[in-house]
């Protein structure tokens, strides 16, 4: 069986001042053992940044890198 494994990373917790910064997607066979098919990493650009510092921290994402 394959199956769609999906994770976003954000600038914080709230769902109404924060924004999704990556989605990252990785397809798999899913049966006795996990096997990789595909997978994709997709970054969000925003015109601002609501952004919390602790997030960003547990995130490992440096916002400058980000941008570019």
């Amino acid at each position: 069986m394959r199956g769609l494994i999906i994770d976003t990373e954000t600038t914080g917790l709230s769902h109404n001042y924060n924004q999704v910064l990556t989605v990252g997607m990785l397809l798999a066979e899913i049966d006795t053992s996990l096997d990789f098919i595909n997978s994709k990493h997709i970054r969000i650009k925003h015109k601002k940044y609501n952004v919390s510092g602790l997030a960003l921290k547990i995130n490992k994402i440096n916002l400058k890198e980000h941008i570019k």
